[in-house]
């Protein structure tokens, strides 16, 4: 059936790109056919192929300047800044991650311009509420078109193995946990880490020059850099490659790798603190209490002064780091798979749409 709304937000392989897909999926499965702008070109390379979803998505996607009325609700799903443009004169609706902890005047009335604003974890949504933006919070979820738990895990005996992976960012703290894991764990043969990390901002070269200085020029035979998943079935069995994940980043949209590898059995070393309270707890996670905040620039991506993008991330200390390691060994050991993990596959998207389409 028609739908009285349209959707305006990027189909590619990044984390934005993924939440559209899935956010689709389920609007696809409700039998409904809104018009849909993408932002950017159309690349679905990295999702598990589904024919009849794909046709109907390319026909959103073509008739939608031909039924798409003004007068409808227009959904974006975008980041703060290039968020004033709409297709909608009356209701426009920004789902948005933001991890910097706080709003600058020119994001304060991008979001004014809104009729409703949402956001990916209820961290965010105090924090604009701080600064005079009522958001509301939706929960997103796990992606079970694209991964599910393999038969049989990837092990080697008498091995424990680590991931470090998604987008590599001072923000996260990527290079800082690698360089910890490097400190205490390097060229141990009782450990070994997987290391998947890249930033598509940044030239292959830069990222070579970062992880150099993160491991102070060392080599380290247990740590196997491995590279891109292409697509989400190689990136679903990478998830899985590795018994605890490092993820001590300091603040969160929402953690999409972390979040499915927890749901699918591994033990997160994570921040207690962000987007992470939302689905991690003491229960299926081993906790790193913060010891304070810093500022969020990098000269990179967050540049001190700019318009958006200002704030702080939160910190955390070596010795917390490395206690919180220890007990994921002890976990791992006494408990093997993470059960508790698994339940955060009870979290569905389905939930997401319903709380955007409210």
């Amino acid at each position: 059936m028609s739908s009285p709304y349209c959707l305006n937000l990027p189909l590619n392989s990044v984390s934005f790109g993924q939440v559209s897909v899935a956010i689709l999926r389920e609007i696809f499965k409700r039998g409904e056919h809104p018009p849909v702008f993408p932002i950017g070109p159309v690349d679905l390379s990295t999702q598990t192929q589904d024919a009849v979803f794909t046709q109907w998505l390319q026909a959103c996607i073509n008739t939608a300047q031909q039924r798409h009325n003004r007068q409808n609700t227009a959904y974006k799903l975008w980041h703060i800044p290039g968020s004033l443009e709409s297709y909608s004169s009356v209701d426009s609706r920004l789902l948005t991650f933001q991890e910097s902890g706080q709003l600058t005047p020119t994001e304060l009335n991008i979001l004014r311009q809104q009729q409703r604003v949402y956001v990916t974890n209820r961290y965010a949504q105090t924090f604009f509420k701080q600064f005079g933006i009522d958001a509301t919070y939706v929960p997103l979820g796990f992606d079970a078109h694209n991964f599910r738990v393999l038969e049989k895990r990837p092990s080697i005996e008498g091995v424990t193995s680590w991931l470090l992976t998604s987008k590599a960012e001072n923000r996260k703290h990527t290079y800082r946990q690698l360089s910890l894991w490097a400190k205490r764990y390097g060229n141990q043969k009782e450990h070994r880490l997987n290391l998947a990390i890249s930033n598509h901002f940044l030239s292959q070269e830069n990222q070579d020059k970062l992880i150099a200085q993160a491991l102070g020029g060392e080599r380290y035979w247990n740590i196997n850099r491995l590279g891109f998943c292409a697509t989400n079935a190689e990136y679903n069995s990478l998830l899985q490659s590795s018994e605890i994940i490092l993820c001590c980043s300091g603040s969160e949209g929402f953690g999409l790798p972390e979040f499915h590898a927890t749901a699918m059995g591994a033990w997160p070393v994570a921040m207690k603190a962000h987007a992470y309270l939302d689905y991690f707890t003491d229960e299926n996670a081993v906790l790193v209490t913060p010891n304070g905040m810093a500022p969020i620039y990098d000269g990179i991506f967050f540049q001190q002064g700019a318009p958006t993008s200002q704030g702080n991330i939160y910190t955390f200390a070596d010795e917390d780091f490395y206690a919180a390691c220890e007990e994921a060994q002890k976990r791992l050991i006494s408990k093997g798979l993470n059960i508790k993990g698994l339940d955060l596959q009870s979290m569905k998207y389905s939930t997401s749409v319903e709380t955007l389409l409210q």
